[in-house]
């Protein structure tokens, strides 16, 4: 836990040295964004693969997961979902913040996660952090923490 409020401190810190993102480059990054989210709901694991970077870190309250195990974890889950499409979560995007220089970006988003919970649907969000590098001309993301954005996850934060 220690960690990753270090880690999101430090990037919070230095993103006034970064240079601003044009609105261009902002929207190129939520829609990166979005693509991301989109090949982790299918379950794409060649999307996936090209996404996330091969020394990726997932930074969670529980432990730290690598490429491999997010995505392995995104296909089993979106097969689970296919199978029982009523049971998947339903979810949004927004609250968009991103700093960025010509070949690194940080990025942060709320994801609103409907879910249904003994027959009746829950709203449940979550904040999450990225750190993206442009390799080969392409965003690729190596580092993401997150958290739910209830009472025990802003209390983190703070």
């Amino acid at each position: 836990m220690r960690r990753v409020l270090a880690v999101v401190t430090i990037l919070f810190a230095a993103a006034p040295a970064f240079a601003q993102c044009s609105d261009a480059d902002k929207k190129a990054l939520e829609a990166f964004d979005r693509a991301w989210g989109d090949a982790t709901t299918r379950g794409d694991r060649a999307a996936l693969q090209a996404i996330i970077a091969d020394e990726y870190q997932g930074l969670g309250p529980a432990a730290t997961q690598s490429k491999a195990a997010v995505i392995d974890a995104a296909v089993q889950t979106a097969e689970r979902n296919r199978t029982n499409p009523a049971e998947a979560p339903r979810l949004a995007y927004d609250s968009y913040s991103s700093a960025c220089t010509p070949n690194s970006a940080t990025m942060t988003h709320r994801t609103v996660a409907t879910v249904r919970v003994d027959g009746k649907d829950q709203t449940f969000q979550n904040r999450s952090v990225h750190v993206l590098e442009k390799r080969g001309g392409r965003w690729q993301v190596v580092a993401n923490a997150g958290h739910a954005l209830d009472d025990q996850g802003v209390l983190a934060y703070m």
